[in-house]
């Protein structure tokens, strides 16, 4: 826990977002490692991920995933005039996912506890610097999945995907 901070300190860019307070979006970048390890654990993982958030899930783990979804939506509305698309966004999704979520879904990966703990079980600093690299301000950021990063998508999909299935369930 005392190292902690060494892996999940970030750094933070404030992107242009009209709309958005002051009209930037702040976003925090994982340190390279982090995400290199984030993507092998999941790719390690993959089959279990599959059979897990399967059905719900096409970005993760799944070859092609997001450029088939839109063609097999097509091809069955196409069989089942009757059906209709219901499609959501959830606004600022990623940052807003509460964390005890994320465990939800990944206490059924438990060789990706450990991991999780580590990035997701506590703030994390992200720093904002100026273009000679001082500290201009930092944040602590305690909600929310780290964008950008492979085990993100699956933790928030993972979680969607149990809200989805209970809905089922209950309809």
């Amino acid at each position: 826990p005392a190292l902690r901070h060494l892996v999940t300190d970030m750094l933070g860019l404030l992107l242009s977002k009209p709309g958005q307070p002051f009209g930037v979006r702040p976003i925090g970048i994982a340190k390279a490692l982090v995400r290199l390890t984030g993507a092998f654990l999941v790719k390690d993982n993959r089959e279990a991920v599959l059979e897990q958030q399967s059905p719900y899930e096409f970005g993760n783990a799944v070859a092609g995933g997001p450029e088939a979804l839109p063609r097999t939506v097509a091809i069955l509305l196409e069989l089942h005039h009757d059906w209709i698309v219901l499609q959501t966004d959830i606004k600022n999704a990623f940052n807003t996912f509460p964390r005890k979520l994320i465990f939800l879904c990944v206490r059924r990966f438990p060789k990706l506890i450990p991991y999780f703990r580590t990035i997701y079980g506590a703030g994390c600093t992200v720093r904002f610097l100026n273009l000679d690299g001082r500290l201009v301000f930092e944040i602590v950021n305690s909600e929310g999945v780290v964008q950008g990063m492979a085990d993100a998508g699956m933790a928030f999909d993972g979680a969607y995907g149990v809200l989805v299935e209970e809905i089922r369930i209950l309809h």
